[in-house]
């Protein structure tokens, strides 16, 4: 996976890991969501929809925080 810059959004998973949508580095107008419990990462899309498809993993992904 490419280097991000910054995490925008978080959403909380149903097992209370944390779910991060980050933009891209190389391009300012693409994010992507990474899962810290389960690992799953999204497609690099436009923020509303990485925005979107974060969130609709969070609410289905029951993986625990790692420690």
């Amino acid at each position: 996976m490419a280097e991000k810059s910054k995490v925008v959004t978080k959403y909380a998973t149903k097992g209370g890991a944390i779910v991060n949508v980050v933009q891209d580095r190389l391009y300012d107008d693409r994010f992507q969501w990474e899962c810290a419990g389960c690992g799953e990462t999204g497609f690099r899309r436009a923020r509303t929809y990485a925005n979107q498809d974060g969130q609709s993993h969070a609410k289905t992904c029951a993986a625990l925080p790692l420690d």
